[in-house]
């Protein structure tokens, strides 16, 4: 994804006009997204329909994605394991 080249990223929307819109998400998960943002506007593709605000800042989503998936998850704040019931004795009748 990363050397790619214009030229070829054109030959692919020709075939499927959405091939940078799908392919965003991956850029965005192999850190390459500034790559794939300037493709955006150097062949004046419309942006994502899925995206709204400045496609530029799309790289704080890539910046959150990144430090989600590199941490462990935190037992902070969150609860483990559930109360479950404890059902009274049975009585004689």
């Amino acid at each position: 994804m990363s050397r790619v080249k214009s030229d070829e990223i054109k030959r692919r929307l020709e075939e499927d006009p959405l091939y940078l819109e799908k392919t965003l998400p991956y850029a965005l998960l192999f850190g390459l997204n500034k790559h794939w943002i300037e493709l955006f506007d150097k062949l004046n593709v419309p942006h994502p329909t899925w995206y709204h605000g400045s496609l530029h800042n799309i790289t704080y989503l890539s910046s959150a994605i990144d430090k989600a998936s590199s941490q462990p998850p935190s037992n902070e704040g969150g609860s483990s394991g559930g109360g479950g019931f404890s059902g009274g004795g049975g009585g004689s009748w």
